[in-house]
């Protein structure tokens, strides 16, 4: 039985929007890529693999679990641990006998000997921690870390304090051979050093930089060169190219979503040429099952939010608040039928959409050459079937059910929109360059 809807990730447009971000970006610039959270809902394991198919830099992860689920995928690309501390035993050692514990997993433990995970520290008691874990597996390379600096985002994160004392923990001096040796570990390297930016808009993105900036200036003897400096997500990286510094962590802009025409929460200070030159990546597609006439004054649906005013052709879509699709769309909303749009009627239901499916009347003034996307009824030559195609969410920008559209009409931003699509609704993975289609 086909399923009732589908989530349609086009991969060819994921793949055009990361050549973008290199072109913007240029070659010293790394590219880190958020993964985190199954990849914004759209499939960590098959999102991640192909991105490392295009030679992205780093995959980011949120924790071990997210890390092991890749590894356990193939993925053979670096891969940095935002918070590994969730998981670290509470004291230096082994965690305990349990071999379900993250850090008894096999394939995490072999990817963390041979270098290839990343951890992110935001504490200076996580260090001696990850050094008796480097030390109990012996690993050479050492462990790559990177020091989270909160620079006022008030989350995860150290203090200034908490930064001095963790730093020296991890790095010699820059001082000649003859100096005391220092308390740092050989069995963990620091390989770079982040803050998060808390607003993207002009004036708090340069306050934090200089934050930023000043506590590593009073540190750099302590900084190796080449430690990786990165600041910056979608947002910023699109702000400011001194934002950019030696990495960028994208998410959210792989997927052709977070700029300013694209995020309703978004402040209105410029960003740079081209941000919104990037391709929309997903679309979520469903089908009429159900159509019926109802007459003029029929109450619609749970708490009769919607009356109907005239004698209507009312169609039911198999999608809900159950699917992700969220209850603020009630009433105001539309799906979209080839180059038309129906309005949604009423309240979302928890597996059900209520459409107006009828012909507008004419108008009493035609406009000679009406925009496609002005249409908000089904015009009366388009023919109506049970089982006819409907986009829930469109990869038209333009589309009145285009990802910023429902988010701007839900007060939420892109983000929220693709991350609560329920994993029961089956990720469609499509390109073109193998006329291949990979279903999950």
């Amino acid at each position: 039985m086909p399923p009732l809807s589908q989530l349609v990730v086009n991969l060819d447009r994921l793949t055009a929007n990361i050549t973008r971000w290199r072109q913007m970006l240029g070659p010293r610039v790394k590219l880190a890529t958020a993964v985190k959270s199954n990849a914004y809902g759209l499939g960590g394991p098959t999102i991640a693999a192909h991105l490392q198919s295009l030679g992205v830099d780093l995959l980011i992860v949120y924790n071990t679990t997210q890390a092991i689920e890749l590894l356990d995928a193939g993925i053979t690309a670096p891969i940095l641990i935002l918070l590994p501390g969730l998981d670290l035993p509470p004291t230096p050692g082994p965690p305990g006998n349990a071999t379900d514990h993250p850090f008894n997993n096999p394939a995490l433990l072999a990817a963390l000997a041979r270098g290839q995970i990343q951890l992110g520290i935001d504490a200076p008691h996580q260090i001696s921690a990850i050094q008796k874990l480097a030390q109990r597996l012996d690993t050479n390379p050492p462990i790559p870390v990177h020091l989270h600096l909160d620079t006022g985002m008030s989350r995860a994160g150290m203090t200034p304090e908490q930064f001095s004392q963790a730093l020296p923990l991890l790095t010699p001096p820059n001082s000649p051979p003859s100096t005391p040796a220092s308390t740092h570990s050989p069995a963990i390297k620091l390989a770079g050093i982040y803050t998060h930016m808390a607003c993207t808009d002009h004036p708090t993105i340069t306050a934090q930089q200089q934050r930023f900036d000043a506590i590593l200036k009073q540190h750099h003897h302590l900084i190796p060169p080449d430690t990786i400096i990165h600041t910056s997500a979608t947002h910023a990286s699109l702000r400011d190219t001194a934002c950019h510094r030696d990495m960028v962590r994208i998410g959210i802009g792989l997927y052709g979503y977070g700029f300013p025409s694209t995020d309703p929460l978004a402040d209105t200070d410029p960003f740079l040429p081209g941000a919104d030159q990037f391709q929309h990546v997903v679309r979520w597609q469903s089908q009429i099952t159900h159509i019926t006439h109802r007459p003029a004054g029929t109450p619609v649906g749970y708490n009769h939010l919607h009356t109907l005013t005239r004698d209507s052709l009312i169609g039911i879509i198999p999608v809900g608040y159950g699917d992700g699709y969220p209850v603020a769309l009630s009433n105001q909303s539309h799906v979209k039928i080839g180059n038309h749009h129906a309005p949604v009627l009423g309240r979302v239901n928890m597996d059900q959409l209520i459409i107006d499916l009828t012909p507008p009347p004419p108008p009493p003034h035609p406009h000679p050459h009406p925009h496609p996307h002005t249409h908000t009824h089904i015009p009366p030559h388009i023919p109506i079937h049970v089982g006819q195609p409907v986009d829930i969410i469109s990869d038209d920008p333009t589309s009145l059910c285009s990802v910023p559209n429902l988010a701007n009409l839900a007060n939420t931003h892109a983000y929220e929109i693709i991350c609560r699509i329920q994993k029961s609704v089956p990720r469609i993975y499509t390109t073109t360059a193998t006329a291949a289609t990979t279903r999950t």
